[in-house]
């Protein structure tokens, strides 16, 4: 059953209000402990407004699969009439005075702050005992979305501002920058310390649209996962310098604390594949929540209020009038997340992933199917078009939920780690075990082989799942390079594959839905970070300086 609460009332009968501060976040006014937190119902009406921090467009809502997914070779969302702007950041262009990247920094800042001030009035409510499954259950959803937050905030900016406590407690507010290693093990400690409180997600009412041990184990595999790669850091020795690309001393450890934490998830036997792929998004296109299968956290939107996955994915639906008719009763999809056109090379043919995810075809209005003659590769995992139901005047705000993790990323994240950890015979059962349900045969590699064949799989299962930018960023190849430098820039073996005529293709170069040279404005000395908002900047005076390359 979908998640029925009603965010949007929960925020206006509260009260919420905007304060002041140097971040522009849209701040709660400050809690009252025996108030709002002295009864449980209002205590989960509180929440239910942390959760609608997940919704908002300029974040999960839209802007988070579109404006700042960056094209690479498994994703893009740029066509050949694109050029640079200051907001151009998918195509590896923009600057810190972009109004999307100010949207889209307060946006997180705002969840922050909401789940910020649930923690800390909770934690003070007379109400609250760790004895109480129930009250501890409501501070773990907060702790685990405040993570989420945080963990893609550290993923775009790197080094963060970064608190545990409200704005509205603080006088002259201000958030520290924390360095991303401090910030990933603050936050790894705090779901460590509250998953043993927290319910799995077949005993929550909503089930995998809320916040589950699972989830928190699984937030806390990814964390150290992130964390225990190569980042671009500031030259602490050179602040002219670009910076320098490196991961922690400790890495091995964080390797250790995620495949801890991946085995907490697989041993506890609550997550399974027995869906066929294609039916897990199916599935979540008709509005219907599996929470003992593929999907562990789902952000769950709202039809025709908030969410547009399955819009901007999927075939693409022409309108005529201003609507569908016929045999077309879904209304319009823009479908500008696409896919780039080679990636369906890399599946095997035998890949019961390939057919479903490409896509060479759309709708006209009328619901005469159309083939891509531009040689655009359709992103078919979600459509609006795949439910049973639909409103032909619609747009956006499917209500199409996300899968934020699912237990094929956990089962690849634990393969990774173990592979790195030299556990060989272990990696090569987790990954077959994602392999097995696409019909594909087993892997019997070891060692770097292995490695690559458990990279691939990465790129093969989750396109559009926000993975393939933020792995390769933080893989490096065999020449010691990072991944990303490799592919990307004007030397990038992607960018000169798809515009050398020695070996440039049509699927490629004669698409007029795709940019031939996407990729080339890569920087390895800039783009590894996005850009901190130079209104922050402006307004910390002098506490946050700017990320490399960006000044």
């Amino acid at each position: 059953m979908k998640l029925k609460y009603l965010f949007f009332a929960a925020l206006a009968s509260l009260g919420f209000t905007a304060c002041s501060d140097f971040l522009d976040v849209d701040s709660v006014s400050k809690y009252d402990s025996e108030g709002v937190f002295g009864e449980k119902t209002e205590i989960n009406r509180a929440l239910n407004g942390v959760y609608a921090k997940l919704m908002s467009g300029d974040f999960y809502g839209d802007a988070y699969f579109t404006k700042f997914v960056f094209n690479s070779d498994v994703e893009f969302t740029t066509n050949t009439s694109d050029v640079a702007t200051n907001n151009s950041f998918r195509r590896f262009d923009g600057n810190s005075t972009a109004s999307d990247v100010e949207k889209f920094w307060n946006a997180a800042y705002s969840g922050v702050e909401y789940a910020n001030n649930f923690v800390y009035y909770l934690e003070r409510s007379p109400l609250y005992s760790t004895e109480d499954a129930e009250i501890m259950q409501m501070m773990g959803e907060a702790k685990v979305i405040r993570a989420m937050f945080f963990h893609d905030l550290v993923t775009y900016f790197g080094d963060i501002p970064f608190t545990f406590e409200p704005a509205s407690v603080v006088e002259n507010y201000v958030m520290p920058i924390v360095s991303r290693d401090e910030v990933y093990k603050t936050l790894i400690e705090d779901l460590k310390s509250i998953a043993p409180y927290m319910k799995f997600a077949a005993n929550l009412s909503n089930g995998v649209e809320r916040a589950s041990k699972e989830f928190c184990w699984s937030m806390i595999a990814r964390m150290a996962m992130h964390a225990g790669g190569y980042s671009l850091r500031p030259d602490t020795d050179n602040p002219a310098n670009f910076g320098k690309m490196e991961r922690p001393a400790n890495y091995k450890d964080l390797y250790k604390t995620a495949l801890a934490y991946c085995d907490s998830v697989i041993s506890s036997a609550t997550h399974t594949l027995s869906l066929p792929y294609y039916r897990v998004f199916v599935n979540e296109c008709n509005y219907v929540v599996n929470s003992n299968d593929d999907p562990i956290f789902e952000i769950p939107f709202a039809k025709e209020t908030s969410g547009n996955v399955g819009y901007v994915h999927g075939p693409k639906s022409e309108l005529y009038e201003g609507s569908t008719s016929g045999d077309n009763i879904w209304g319009e999809a823009k479908s500008s997340a696409a896919l780039s056109a080679f990636y369906r090379f890399m599946f095997d043919p035998e890949d019961a992933r390939r057919d479903y995810l490409n896509g060479l075809w759309g709708y006209l209005y009328n619901g005469e199917p159309t083939i891509s003659v531009s040689y655009t590769v359709y992103n078919n995992k979600w459509s609006k078009l795949w439910s049973t139901s639909g409103n032909p005047e619609s747009a956006g705000n499917t209500g199409i939920n996300f899968p934020y993790m699912r237990y094929t990323d956990v089962l690849l994240m634990y393969a990774e780690a173990c592979n790195e950890l030299g556990e060989d015979g272990t990696a090569r059962t987790y990954l077959n075990e994602v392999r097995n349900r696409v019909k594909l045969p087993a892997v019997t590699s070891s060692g770097n082989e292995l490695r690559k064949a458990i990279r691939l799989e990465r790129r093969l299962e989750l396109a559009w799942e926000q993975n393939r930018i933020y792995d390769i960023r933080r893989w490096t190849d065999d020449n010691g390079k990072k991944m990303i430098c490799n592919l990307m820039g004007a030397n990038g073996t992607f960018v000169k594959y798809n515009t050398d005529p020695a070996t440039r293709d049509i699927y490629e170069w004669e698409n007029q839905g795709e940019a031939s040279d996407k990729g080339i404005s890569f920087n390895e000395n800039r783009d590894m970070v996005f850009p901190i908002p130079l209104y922050e900047i402006t307004m910390s005076n002098g506490s946050i300086t700017q990320n490399p390359g960006w000044n």
